[in-house]
């Protein structure tokens, strides 16, 4: 199974990152490749919690729906796409000094058998810059939301 993982520390407090990547409708703002992401329902993040996005990455417009499919509230939380490319995408929060160690892991079904490690890091450094961009994005995301009275 391909997998990307990106770490990085946040000098924001743990809290105020869960709260943010864990909500969906936030990830057009720190996602360069999302254009669009809506909640399906109403009701809070939980299990089961479903939301569509809509986006553009290696050339190809896409759009799935995911669901909230691992919730440990101001710990992790995972979607798993139900309609759409398969895909899991996990979020994990823990302090890091004055900070927040931030990590996400995507993973995608097995595709080439066992050359799925091989791709993993080729897809690794292919998407490293964006990693990056993606983390200053949230980064200043969170800071302006701090900002707010």
């Amino acid at each position: 199974m391909p997998k990307l993982t990106y770490k990085v520390t946040v000098d924001r407090p743990p809290d105020q990152v869960f709260d943010f990547v864990a909500n969906a409708e936030n990830n057009p703002r720190w996602h360069a490749h999302v254009q669009e992401t809506h909640w399906l329902d109403d009701r809070p993040t939980a299990l089961g919690r479903r939301a569509r996005q809509t986006g553009h990455l290696w050339g190809r417009d896409w759009a799935f729906v995911a669901e909230v499919a691992e919730w440990e509230p101001r710990h992790r939380v995972t979607f798993q796409v139900i309609e759409g490319f398969k895909a899991r995408t996990s979020l994990q929060v823990e302090p890091d000094g004055a900070g927040t160690l931030l990590t996400l892991t995507v993973a995608t079904p097995p595709h080439l058998g066992p050359l799925d490690p091989l791709v993993s890091r080729v897809m690794m450094r292919l998407t490293a810059a964006r990693g990056r961009g993606d983390v200053d994005r949230l980064t200043a995301a969170l800071e302006a939301e701090a900002a707010r009275p």
